[in-house]
């Protein structure tokens, strides 16, 4: 898909441009879901190969609730999508949230808040807007529809109810030892991916470390 030139284009296969899509993800009837990072939108693939934007401006913006294509963003590289179609970015202005996009275009702050500053000690786990990231790097639907995070040094699960809570790891840590739950350290999760088996695999910086499921 896309023209290979640095553009924002809707169209059919080849026709459409794109500008350094960082991350894809797929829903249950085929349809691709990408970070368009540079074009600062969500654009969609559909099964016959038509490109569309279904949020963002295109232009770089402060992130604020809305409608599709009228929500400004900034740069994001992780996307995910749930079976009911509900896509999920993260956005980082002073603060870092993450966003629901719905199958209508509503977008609207998920969990976390983008407008209040967070040190690594103050990423705390919560409900909604009450919870508190770091940085987050890594999306991923597990098959109950909870949304696995990748934050810095944690993966955070986050529930359909919006009910965040930590699986394993710690903010702020800079080594790797494994153990159970935040007994287990990563240096930096950079990607994840979920098993048929519902175990968690962790791109943690120089090697690829499994959660299993309990």
């Amino acid at each position: 898909q896309g023209n290979g030139n640095q553009q924002n284009i809707d169209g059919n296969k080849l026709a459409a441009g794109f500008n350094a899509p960082t991350a894809i993800c797929f829903d249950k009837a085929g349809n691709m879901y990408v970070a368009d990072t540079y074009n600062y939108s969500v654009r969609k693939i559909s099964i016959d190969g038509k490109v569309t934007t279904i949020a963002g401006t295109g232009v770089l913006g402060i992130y604020k609730p809305g409608l599709g294509k009228n929500v400004s963003f900034k740069e994001f590289k992780a996307i995910a999508v749930d079976s009911k179609g509900n896509v999920y970015i993260p956005q980082t202005h002073i603060g870092t949230c993450i966003v629901k996009i719905s199958p209508t275009g509503e977008v609207s702050t998920f969990a976390g808040d983008a407008n209040t500053v967070v040190y690594s000690d103050g990423a705390k786990d919560g409900i909604g807007e009450t919870a508190r990231f770091f940085a987050v790097q890594a999306l991923a639907i597990d098959a109950d529809d909870n949304l696995i995070v990748g934050e810095n040094g944690r993966v955070l699960k986050i529930t359909t109810t919006a009910v965040v809570s930590t699986l394993a790891g710690k903010v702020g840590a800079s080594t790797r030892e494994d153990g159970i739950g935040t007994k287990a350290y990563f240096n930096s999760v950079n990607g994840i991916s979920i098993t048929s088996k519902g175990n968690i695999l962790v791109s943690d910086k120089y090697c690829i470390r499994k959660m299993i499921k309990q």
